[in-house]
């Protein structure tokens, strides 16, 4: 290493045999470790049993749309956002535009599809 090169190698005659390939170097490869967040966990396990059902039809609807547009989950919508419709209920697009993250536009684009999910859910329960 070079100190003085910012952390540059510095090559010196006995490095010939790798750069020519008569020798190999075997480099070591960090594993990655899945970490689930503390507050994916928190959300999906502060559910109650009764709203299970919805949370779960919310997340598909959410998937769904998400996989049709070709973005992440969570542009759609994020987890907090469908906590507060789990917990508010909106049943026509006035209340769904008062939850935390839906604007006019996400209202637009997705409002009927999460509003659907929330009526068949508040009409069959």
């Amino acid at each position: 290493m070079n100190s003085d090169g910012f952390g540059g190698l510095l090559l010196n005659e006995s490095c010939r045999i790798y750069l020519r390939g008569e020798e190999k170097i075997y480099l070591r490869r960090d594993i990655k470790i899945a970490v689930t967040s503390p507050r994916r966990a928190n959300i999906s396990n502060s559910i109650e049993a009764e709203d299970q059902s919805l949370w779960n039809a919310l997340r598909a609807c959410r998937k769904r749309l998400a996989e049709e547009h070709s973005v992440p989950p969570y542009v759609i919508f994020h987890d907090a956002t469908l906590r507060e419709m789990l917990e508010f209920r909106p049943l026509t697009p006035e209340q769904l535009r008062n939850i935390t993250g839906v604007g006019e536009s996400k209202l637009k684009r997705f409002g009927e599809e999460f509003l659907a999910v929330i009526r068949e859910a508040e009409y069959a329960g």
